[in-house]
């Protein structure tokens, strides 16, 4: 399978290239009321409202990075942007080197990893669930926000 590869701190995640859109640097946004943190607003590109997720929030990181990028992903009912701290680019990886994380990635959001590649002890690559990012409450949510 073929991931798109992106840096938040100093981890390098991982989500399936299927799901990605286009990547874009970051633009003006719309904020929200009423919303979680981590949903830092609406961006509009080309007449489509998108709503942008801040990584680094959403995974409890909070390092500040001096470059950033905006990946614009396909969820099943609409599109979402994901803020990285810098896009690494594109790796296939074989199924077989993908594994389960082990007990010390739980306490980094495990219900968003879907798998760890580990090509070095000092080199770690965490799969990403897309779809878990945000929640299907917090979808309709951020629908209703929008229609106002």
């Amino acid at each position: 399978m073929k991931f798109l590869l992106f840096r938040i701190e100093e981890q390098i995640f991982g989500i399936e290239i299927s799901t990605v859109v286009e990547i874009i640097n970051p633009m003006k946004l719309t904020t929200l009321p009423e919303v979680p943190e981590y949903i830092v607003g609406v961006i509009n590109l080309r007449g489509e409202a998108i709503t942008v997720v801040d990584m680094r929030k959403r995974l409890s990181m909070q390092k500040k990075p001096s470059k950033e990028r905006i990946i614009v992903v396909r969820m099943p009912d609409e599109k979402i942007g994901l803020l990285v701290d810098e896009v690494k680019g594109i790796e296939e990886i074989e199924d077989n080197k993908v594994r389960k994380p082990s007990r010390l990635y739980r306490g980094l959001k495990a219900k968003f990893i879907v798998g760890i590649i580990e090509r070095s002890s000092q080199d770690v690559i965490i799969l990403l669930n897309i779809e878990k990012i945000v929640t299907e409450q917090q979808q309709i949510a951020l629908k209703q926000v929008k229609k106002r």
